[in-house]
């Protein structure tokens, strides 16, 4: 079986291109070692409808994180380093108990500081039986060398396009070359997997590109949805996903307040409308201010009961 470690040697694997040699202790930006570390594996409802199904998403969520965005919902792991070692073997053994407990695929939040690890796992998983889809849930951050590692395993790409302004990257997302980036990914990602779907309106194959909508930052959102909507290389070949949950984890300044208005929402809409944009989904507008959607690390089960069913925690192991 292929090894991919020595990616760590001189580590190129997000778009910073630290070239620090994580095999011998030193830390690049994302502040992590040679050892894929996570904090949380479960079965996850609350993903968009053709990745969760009815039977939920095999989540994975691993530790650390190559932007840093200053509204980051996952701060408790993205940022504060919670987590703890997990073997390619236990990482396999996951992968299978999340498949025997009916997950419709395997969800790999925020891996791209482990893709070597995780190739590698994947690997041991397919050789061991994993059948189910792998989604590469990412922040779009990716550096050409470390896509052509994961490219290969990944079935669906969970993708996120932030935006498309360098000054807003810079301000909220510790990068200003963020867009650049993104879009180069994307292109990647949208030309490598077609769309298709099983039997049960799950997603087999495919790119869905998600959009958090900023409070008072709407023009940022118009740009993306227009971007979308009006380029050629993405008609019919992609899913977009709005997402309105934004939750005030770090004091985020923003003229809109603290959560997407109705107003806001409104105009979203129409956007979407105006641009020809058709195929996605687009979370409910609700009155509450999405506090209890910001998952808790801490817990055994970070999310609401209703939302996940863990399998694996990095206090507690695995859990029968």
């Amino acid at each position: 079986m292929t090894t991919y470690k020595h990616l760590y040697k001189t580590c190129r694997l997000c778009p910073r291109l630290c070239e620090v040699d994580r095999i011998l202790g030193e830390k690049g930006f994302c502040g992590q070692g040679p050892e894929m570390r996570a904090a949380f594996a479960g079965i996850h409802r609350g993903e968009e409808p053709p990745i969760s199904v009815q039977s939920g998403s095999g989540t994975i969520f691993f530790t650390g994180c190559t932007l840093h965005c200053s509204y980051c919902q996952n701060r408790q792991i993205s940022q504060n380093n919670i987590g703890r070692t997990i073997s390619k073997g236990d990482f396999s053994k996951i992968c299978l108990i999340l498949e025997k407990k009916g997950a419709a695929n395997i969800n790999l939040v925020t891996g791209t500081q482990f893709i070597p690890s995780i190739r590698e796992g994947i690997d041991e998983a397919r050789a061991n039986g994993l059948t189910i889809p792998i989604v590469w849930n990412t922040s779009s951050f990716e550096s050409i060398e470390g896509l052509q590692v994961i490219l290969p395993v990944v079935d669906i790409f969970l993708a996120d396009i932030k935006t498309l302004s360098r000054e807003h990257s810079q301000e909220f997302c510790n990068s200003g070359i963020y867009p650049e980036i993104a879009v180069n990914a994307l292109d990647i990602m949208v030309s490598k997997r077609t769309i298709r779907f099983g039997d049960k309106n799950n997603l087999l194959s495919g790119t869905i590109v998600r959009h958090l909508v900023l409070p008072g930052e709407l023009d940022s959102t118009e740009r993306v949805i227009h971007w979308l909507g009006t380029n050629s290389r993405f008609r019919n070949k992609i899913l977009l996903s709005i997402l309105v949950q934004f939750v005030d984890t770090n004091g985020i300044p923003s003229e809109g307040g603290v959560k997407v208005s109705g107003k806001e929402y409104e105009k979203i809409l129409s956007m979407l409308d105006i641009y020809g944009i058709e195929d996605g989904y687009i979370q409910e507008i609700s009155d509450t201010d999405y506090t209890d959607w910001v998952p808790d690390f801490t817990h055994v089960n970070p999310f609401p009961s209703s939302f996940a069913d863990p399998v694996w925690h990095y206090r507690e192991g695995f859990i029968h």
